[in-house]
């Protein structure tokens, strides 16, 4: 049984870190805008009530907050990052969760919990927690999902930005750092079905 937080402060506290968060980085804003409305057309196709669908949107818009501790030389680097950047930038779960933790508001707690573990893999491969399968809690399996797709979409300084059929193909392969066996098989499969209306949201903020 999901409960489903209420919504009181927490929306003039979720439009006001939104707001530090565009200050920081436009590319970071628009990412939690896409993952937030990417989420919601996977938390309808499961069958998600309402309610908890919009909680989950609003948790989704803040699973990188840990990003606005890490420097800008290390988000845009345009090459690979070290072990030691790796692990640095490895700390970003943990200080969103503690930054979102901190309002005690429902939905923060909610958006406290994806951030801490949107990069858990669903066959145990993920960090920070090296959770696995369904004890990782199901808005971060979704998450997880959201994140990966709209990091592929989006151009880094490292790489450029892929179509929607190579990211597709990316993230349904069997092998690689961002392959099926990474993803719960119930939302990768509803992402498959609805990934043309993925794509049109993408292609709407783009």
């Amino acid at each position: 049984m999901i409960e489903i937080p209420k919504m009181t402060s927490g929306l003039a506290h979720h439009a006001a870190v939104r707001k530090i968060e565009a200050f920081r980085s436009q590319d970071l804003a628009l990412h939690e805008t896409n993952v937030g409305r990417v989420c919601g057309i996977l938390c309808e196709a499961l069958g998600i009530d309402g309610p908890f669908t919009v909680t989950m949107k609003l948790a989704a818009e803040l699973h990188d907050i840990g990003k606005l501790a890490i420097s800008d030389a290390l988000l845009n680097k345009p090459a690979k990052l070290t072990r030691d950047e790796m692990a640095v930038m490895s700390t970003h779960p943990q200080i969103g969760c503690e930054i979102l933790s901190a309002f005690g508001d429902p939905v923060f707690d909610l958006a406290a919990s994806v951030a801490l573990s949107h990069h858990e893999c669903y066959d145990g491969s993920g960090y920070p927690q090296g959770l696995k399968g369904e004890v990782i809690p199901l808005a971060s399996r979704i998450v997880a999902l959201c994140d990966v797709y709209d990091a592929l979409r989006a151009h880094r300084a490292y790489r450029p930005a892929m179509t929607h059929r190579d990211a597709l193909t990316v993230i349904t392969a069997k092998d690689g750092r961002a392959s099926c066996v990474k993803f719960d098989p119930m939302v990768l499969n509803v992402f498959r079905n609805r990934s043309d209306d993925v794509a049109r949201v993408f292609d709407r903020t783009s």
